[in-house]
């Protein structure tokens, strides 16, 4: 269902999140847990396709997940 592979992200120059990967199947569950500020918010930013990824990639279903940029929107 969702597959998250190689997953990095950055703000800046400093990297936010680096080199994740994982994958769920129907019905299955994640928890995602870290220190304040490790990342996790970014993380479903970034699967939710509110972001733009510099590396890797996100698929649901076999579509893949992109970021504003791919995404027009007319208003």
């Amino acid at each position: 269902m969702l597959n998250v592979k190689n997953l990095s992200f950055s703000y800046n120059v400093n990297p936010v999140l680096t080199a994740i990967s994982f994958s769920t199947n129907l019905c299955e569950h994640i928890s995602i847990i870290g220190e304040s500020g490790s990342g996790k918010s970014t993380l479903l930013k970034v699967i939710y396709g509110e972001y733009d990824l510099k590396s890797g990639s996100i698929f649901l279903n076999k579509n893949e997940i992109l970021g504003p940029s791919f995404n027009l929107v007319v208003g």
